[in-house]
């Protein structure tokens, strides 16, 4: 799902889209990392190293953390700040 773009409204869009999506049960706010994206969790838990792929990360932190919620994480958000092209 992540798409290039440097136009800020559209990538305030694409992220608005996306956590409105997560709300609703239906998508995740990782659907925005290129398949690609490497992850690192630094530290000495069972989880710290290097991820090299968005789906890697998902499959080893992600999804067993969720499946340990008794409710699935629900944002609420109120707006995004973005200077020029980049998500603050």
């Amino acid at each position: 799902m992540a798409q290039a773009s440097t136009a800020p409204e559209s990538n305030k869009s694409l992220v608005q889209a996306s956590f409105d999506r997560w709300r609703d049960g239906t998508g995740s706010p990782f659907e925005l990392l290129v398949a690609e994206t490497e992850w690192t969790i630094v530290g000495s838990s069972p989880l710290s190293k290097t991820y090299r792929s968005r789906q890697e990360f998902l499959d080893e932190v992600i999804g067993p953390f969720n499946a340990r919620m008794s409710t699935p994480l629900k944002p609420a958000s109120r707006g995004f700040l973005f200077s020029r092209a980049a998500l603050c």
